[in-house]
């Protein structure tokens, strides 16, 4: 069962002159392709999937934004920019959560979603390679959604 409120407890902290480790929080999820991780590593959490990062953290990672632009400009992204600046700057490693989704599979999904996923904080990309309606039944991606929430019921 997925509990979002999990994600409270990172609510509301406050940069402090002497920062405790548990105030420097950088969260999220790599890829769930095998090939997505071997090209572009594990070491960064994937944006896609959602990256959560402490107001401490930024805050201490603000002095190094410059040099950090400069140096990973030709990264894979953002997220991975994020990723090396934490990691490099702040000496602290990303906190993999398995409820942050980057789906970067192609084709059929359905047995993904069949799997025992226990809990979807996020599940990004999942129409950009898979549609689960043929187009007969949906005109737009609302409609989609409308007919996904009926599972719900």
């Amino acid at each position: 069962m997925c509990n979002v409120r999990k994600l409270e407890q990172f609510q509301g902290s406050t940069p402090s002159p002497t920062p405790s480790r548990s105030q420097l929080i950088y969260l999220g999820n790599i890829s769930d392709r095998q090939q997505s991780i071997i090209t572009h590593g594990d070491y960064f959490a994937y944006g896609g999937g959602g990256i959560l990062l402490s107001r401490t953290l930024v805050a201490y990672l603000l002095p190094w934004i410059d040099q950090c632009q400069k140096k990973y400009l030709t990264s894979f992204g953002g997220d991975e920019m994020i990723g090396r600046c934490v990691t490099e700057y702040l000496h602290l490693n990303q906190t993999q959560n398995p409820h942050f989704h980057q789906v970067d599979h192609q084709g059929e999904l359905r047995g993904y979603l069949q799997s025992g996923i226990n809990c979807l904080i996020s599940l990004h990309h999942m129409f950009a390679y898979w549609q689960p309606f043929p187009v007969r039944h949906t005109s737009n991606k609302s409609q989609t959604m409308s007919l996904l929430s009926l599972g719900k019921q």
